[in-house]
């Protein structure tokens, strides 16, 4: 994993390899489908550059890829024990993703 790179660069660089889904910040998050566990952009490891770049699961010893992993949605539970301030934020999420904006 590239350590050095400041949270924007890891952003630019995650949504120029990751053709398959949009980033939207490096907290969003995906299920990995070959270890089954929940990751998020701030811990994918980014190998190669400047001019390509690969993205890892950050598992000690996944092989996935970005072509590997699924859009992370939060159970109804896990909704509920978020802080307040962001409830009326999930509402918003949760009515785009019933109306199929998700994939925007």
């Amino acid at each position: 994993m590239r350590e050095e790179l400041s949270l924007e660069e890891r952003l630019r660089i995650l949504r120029e390899t990751d053709t398959e889904r949009r980033w939207y910040t490096v907290d969003d998050k995906r299920l990995c489908l070959i270890c089954e566990r929940i990751i998020s952009g701030r811990g994918i490891r980014i190998d190669g550059g400047p001019d390509k770049y690969s993205l890892g699961c950050p598992t000690p010893g996944c092989t996935g890829e970005f072509s590997h992993w699924l859009l992370y949605r939060p159970t109804p539970a896990e909704l509920e024990s978020l802080a307040p301030d962001t409830a009326g934020v999930m509402d918003i999420l949760a009515g785009l993703n019933r109306r199929g904006l998700d994939q925007l």
